[in-house]
């Protein structure tokens, strides 16, 4: 873990978010609320390497200590960013600071106890800080952080335009090749086992609309607006299936991960897609509606096991698709799931003492999950663990759906 000074005094001390805690009005969740606080403020290190400002990281139970970036950054300031904007708006520019000029942005920055750093300069990581952006500006009533990062997403587009798209359209994941750099965010998920070769991946073809819508509202291009569309249309003609109701990768490998719901969460599903996919998979339980929502597989896929991104659930992942189901007005979805995932983290919490980055998803022990059976000394879900835990967001959610259903 990388030291701080004695003198080190942090921006931000997520007093707002605690006060938060009791406006839910559910008592059984506010030991593990109270305890992602304290995990807030125990990832504050100060500004370093040139960021601009202080940065909070994933968390002090990472196993690879001290780490900034990733979407993990992006699930943090989601967590508080209604409570606390400038703390959200610190965490964005450190973000982009780390965007090359050529639009690459590194994946994980790694903080040694020596005070030197390193960073992923060959893998890049899902780009979903735009959400962080329009988040901000939607609390704070102003636009000005859309201007300032417009420039940043325009660098990024044409980043995936030149090294991510296919010449038949779309977009891909480097993880497609089999080259296990890990770049959707998923390690060794059972999409790419064998590797596919280069296809239309679900998740790069949905979060590359999302840059092309952000880029089009923010700056009015018509061009961007005109590559949605036509990504909207590949996405909703190509990566549906009629047959299964989910959306997949392009090909005839068709694997039933979370991945099938990011459609959804950017906004390219078609409304009568939406409905199926939330209907069909989020809420049934012999394959997404687990006890602890939702498994990153599919109960009912034969490549369920559990094991990390092959099985457990993962909070982060269910905010996003709770995020869809809130774009698609699917309220009572979002209150259903949101319920289980709040229950079943305090459940683990009461038992456990502890946030982890991974979930069993029938609320099993968490001892019976493994992280990556090849490397023996990190082979538990990390605990302690904040970049994966945007619990706050989550009953956000499931407090606005209510509001929205009366």
């Amino acid at each position: 873990m990388t030291s701080v000074a004695k003198d080190f005094e942090p921006l931000v001390r997520f007093d707002c978010l605690e006060q938060e805690i009791c406006s839910f009005g559910k008592p059984e969740w506010e030991s593990a609320l109270h305890a992602l606080v304290a995990l807030h403020r125990a990832s504050i290190l100060p500004a370093m390497h040139g960021m601009p400002y202080e940065c909070e990281h994933l968390g002090p139970g990472y196993y690879y200590g001290s780490a900034f970036g990733h979407w993990d950054v992006v699930h943090t300031i989601l967590d508080s960013v209604d409570v606390e904007p400038e703390h959200a708006k610190r965490q964005i520019l450190n973000d982009l600071y780390w965007m090359q000029e050529d639009g690459f942005l590194a994946g994980v920055m790694y903080f040694r106890k020596d005070g030197t750093y390193s960073h992923q300069k060959d893998t890049t990581h899902p780009p979903l800080w735009p959400f962080a952006v329009e988040e901000y500006c939607r609390v704070t009533g102003n636009d000005e952080l859309k201007q300032h990062a417009l420039p940043y997403l325009a660098r990024q587009i044409g980043w995936y335009e030149r090294h991510r798209q296919l010449p038949e359209g779309g977009f891909f994941y480097t993880d497609v090749t089999g080259n296990r750099k890990n770049e959707c965010g998923s390690d060794d998920s059972i999409r790419f086992t064998p590797p596919p070769g280069l296809v239309a991946c679900v998740d790069a073809c949905s979060h590359v609309y999302a840059l092309y819508a952000f880029a089009a509202q923010w700056g009015g291009a018509k061009e961007y607006a005109a590559k949605a569309e036509a990504l909207k249309q590949l996405i909703q003609e190509k990566l549906f299936s009629e047959r299964t109701g989910f959306f997949h990768d392009a090909g005839s490998n068709l694997r039933y991960t979370f991945d099938g719901f990011w459609p959804l969460v950017c906004g390219a599903a078609s409304l009568e897609q939406a409905e199926r996919v939330v209907c069909e998979w989020l809420l049934a339980p012999e394959r997404f509606f687990t006890a602890h929502p939702i498994p990153s597989v599919a109960l009912c896929d034969p490549g369920f096991e559990l094991r990390m991104w092959r099985g457990p659930s993962w909070n982060s992942m269910t905010m996003w698709i709770l995020l869809g189901c809130m774009r698609y007005q699917q309220y009572e979805a979002v209150r259903q799931v949101a319920q289980r995932v709040l229950d079943a983290t305090a459940e683990q919490f009461r038992r456990t003492g502890k946030l982890w980055e991974f979930y069993h998803p029938d609320l099993g022990e968490q001892s019976a999950l493994t992280r990556k059976p090849y490397n023996k000394e990190a082979n538990m879900p990390c605990s302690d663990y904040l970049g994966h835990n945007p619990l706050f967001a989550i009953a956000r959610m499931w407090k606005k759906a209510g509001e929205e259903m009366a």
